[in-house]
């Protein structure tokens, strides 16, 4: 496993860069300072600052790939969700939780609201769903769907942290297709946020 250390130039200073998924090449390492000098630590971590994005090489998505697997696979050796959550290895950021009320379970939630406004009317129950982005359920959901991604995105992303963070590609609930930004090297592994496939470029 690869223990690279890189100074990347940010308008402040330097930030150190730990990255011990992949090995960043020349070219990759000249971007990030490249664009990193452009603002300070404290502007690249707040929330409205899209994160740097560079593109991978085919050895590197798959070495991406394979520690996630292997990471998984060590924290439950069944790849069973409910373990993975119940390991505490795992976190969902704040603005995570955001983003999956905001984009993917919108929907769910105007379903839900319209067949309870039916049940009221005809003296049923209200349905009972999860749809808190920070309901113990539901993020089982997300971390399942982690496991089952096959695919990593072409780009990591840096936001002036210690660390690199990748987007896994997958779906969720079988009908969103979804990626998964996480910092796997942090600990809790933290699940930055999650996006629609269709809005990937504005990824923060």
């Amino acid at each position: 496993m690869p223990n690279q250390v890189v100074q990347i130039k940010v308008a402040n200073g330097y930030v150190k860069l730990n990255s011990r998924i992949i090995t960043l090449n020349e070219k990759q390492i000249e971007k990030l300072n490249e664009l990193g000098k452009e603002f300070s630590v404290a502007e690249w971590r707040s929330l409205d600052k899209k994160a740097v994005r560079i593109k991978m090489t085919e050895d590197q998505k798959v070495a991406v790939l394979k520690f996630k697997d292997t990471l998984i696979k060590v924290i439950s050796p069944s790849l069973n969700p409910t373990e993975l959550r119940l390991s505490k290895r795992f976190a969902m950021r704040n603005h995570a939780g955001d983003r999956v009320l905001e984009r993917i379970l919108k929907n769910d939630i105007e379903r839900v609201k319209k067949l309870n406004s039916i049940s009221r009317h005809l003296g049923y129950p209200e349905m009972s769903e999860s749809l808190n982005p920070n309901n113990e359920t539901v993020f089982e959901e997300i971390l399942e769907s982690l496991v089952k991604s096959k695919e990593v995105d072409d780009f990591f992303q840096w936001k002036a942290y210690p660390n690199l963070s990748f987007t896994f590609n997958t779906d969720f609930r079988g009908k969103y297709d979804i990626g998964i930004a996480m910092n796997m090297e942090s600990m809790p592994i933290v699940v930055i946020t999650l996006i629609l496939k269709s809005e990937r470029n504005s990824l923060i």
